[in-house]
């Protein structure tokens, strides 16, 4: 919390301002020598570092204070002022970094490297823009390694970390001198200058407030996160997209991580991972089995880091399973298959548990008409609570030509078909106006083929496109975002829970078109 008046604060390093090292640091206090903070049963005086920590309310210099907009959460956001703070300063300050630097993602990193020892918090750090990880509890060749020691000749060491009282740090002079090696210790950002900065970079989606923050924490639960903390406790809960890209082969590079050849070669064809190997057992008899995407009915499954995306509190755990699944798939049509605009209709062929979703999605990037078509009546009614502006069932009307009536005989801008059918591949290509995208998700049983009007394909200038889904490291943080923000209902997509025992006699009700979400 600067001062604005002292030596450094004058000079734009208000990192290091005097009044807040001699008063808030040194004392507690307030830069008028006074606390403002109390206990509330006795109202004994409280004096403390920085601005109040778990009080009700406190007072703050205004010159450490940046505007909050609405688009940012309010309860999130208050890591801006301390733990990003204290990151931004040292790529921004310290490091003086540039695009292209080996070091943080909103900068232009060109490589990011997270070492930690748990597992768990690396695979988080790949979420966060880490393109390696080195876990130094396992590799013998990190296991010694030092800030100063990693970092090129005529590189930058920044050391934001507190150490206890009386640790030091063992310094290679003659590599110091002869590699021109810098180490420069960072306390923080400067508040005037960077805070506007940082809300901006996290109003942006450059920083992700919902993939950093692992919990939420009541009051009351205050002393426990903290003892977590201490130990290295905290943790994430993660969704997982069923499309695992392995982030290097030609597609993933060209940011086609729905046509990853790993993926397609080894999961997809062998029921492995991408090390060939197959990490899901019989609990009976050991028992290895192969098993397509992350592993079904499993208790647990290991899963690609690359396809991952960050959990947040506020949304059910069980019903988020989805997220990865039947939303997943239904985000890539209409994001890159179709690349859909606002004011464009659309018609969704087939309202199961994908084209349910399709309708969701299609009415947040702001579809001008959401036409669901259908032969069950049930599911055309919960089409409407999902963002329908109109139904047709199929069974009782022509579905092309209400499309057209509905769309003043043109057709729509966008059609998706989720069912795999002859049938409705063809309505799909045929519901679209000139120049419209038929989108088919649906995958067909073997050998079957679907029609086309060759002569209109090529005079009316229609396009005919497969989408398999969406690109988990780009796409599943903006589904959570889309879940999170209610623009999805995960509730009113599911239309009912099973228990374990349960899953035969749901997959037959899937397989005969009795369920409804």
């Amino acid at each position: 919390m600067p001062c604005g008046n002292c030596f450094y604060c004058v000079k734009g390093q208000e990192d290091l301002c005097e009044s807040f090292f001699a008063y808030n640091l040194a004392k507690g206090t307030l830069y008028d020598g006074e606390t403002r903070l109390f206990l509330r049963g006795n109202g004994k005086s409280v004096y403390m570092y920085s601005m109040g920590g778990l009080a009700e309310y406190c007072v703050v210099p205004a010159n450490a204070l940046a505007v909050l907009p609405d688009s940012l959460p309010y309860t999130e956001s208050a890591i801006l002022g301390c733990a990003v703070f204290t990151a931004y300063g040292a790529p921004r300050h310290a490091a003086e970094m540039r695009p292209g630097d080996s070091i943080a993602k909103a900068f232009g990193a060109s490589q990011v490297i997270a070492v930690d020892v748990l597992d768990e918090k690396l695979q988080n750090a790949t979420t966060l823009g880490a393109t390696h990880t080195v876990n130094a509890a396992n590799d013998d060749g990190v296991e010694r390694i030092k800030c100063a020691k990693s970092v090129r000749d005529g590189g930058k060491a920044v050391m934001i970390g507190l150490a206890a009282t009386n640790v030091m740090g063992e310094v290679d002079i003659t590599h110091l001198v002869r590699r021109q090696v810098k180490i420069i210790g960072s306390y923080g950002a400067r508040a005037r200058q960077d805070l506007p900065q940082i809300v901006k970079l996290a109003e942006s989606g450059a920083f992700n407030l919902q993939n950093t923050i692992s919990r939420n924490c009541k009051f009351e639960e205050a002393n426990g996160a903290y003892e977590d903390l201490n130990h290295g406790k905290i943790i994430l809960d993660y969704v997982g997209a069923f499309i695992m890209p392995c982030g290097n082969c030609f597609y993933c590079v060209k940011g086609q991580e729905d046509l990853c050849e790993s993926f397609f070669a080894y999961n997809l064809a062998k029921g492995t991972l991408y090390d060939g190997e197959t990490w899901l057992f019989l609990r009976g008899n050991g028992k290895l089995v192969y098993m397509y995407s992350m592993g079904g009915l499993a208790e647990y499954c290991v899963v690609p880091a690359n396809a991952l995306a960050v959990l947040p509190d506020s949304l059910p755990y069980t019903e988020s399973a989805i997220l990865g699944c039947a939303v997943f798939t239904a985000y890539g049509a209409p994001r890159h298959a179709a690349e859909m605009r606002p004011g464009d209709s659309v018609a969704v062929i087939g309202v199961g548990g994908v084209d349910s979703s399709c309708l969701q999605i299609a009415k947040a990037f702001g579809a001008s008409q959401v036409i669901a078509v259908d032969v069950l009546d049930e599911k055309l009614q919960n089409a409407t609570t999902l963002g329908a502006t109109h139904t047709v069932n199929a069974a009782n009307d022509d579905a092309v030509e209400r499309i057209k009536e509905i769309t003043d005989g043109r057709g729509v801008d966008v059609a998706i078909e989720a069912l795999g059918k002859a049938l409705t591949f063809s309505q799909c290509a045929k519901s679209v106006r000139d120049g419209g995208k038929a989108v088919m998700i649906g995958l067909a049983a073997t050998n079957v083929m679907g029609e086309v009007d060759i002569t209109r394909l090529v005079r009316r200038q229609v396009k005919i496109i497969g989408s398999y889904g969406a690109r988990a490291r780009q796409d599943l943080p903006q589904i959570v975002k889309l879940a999170e923000s209610g623009a999805f209902n995960l509730q009113n997509t599911i239309s009912r829970k099973c228990k374990f025992e349960e899953a035969n006699g749901a997959y037959e009700d899937l397989n005969h078109g009795k369920i409804v979400g």
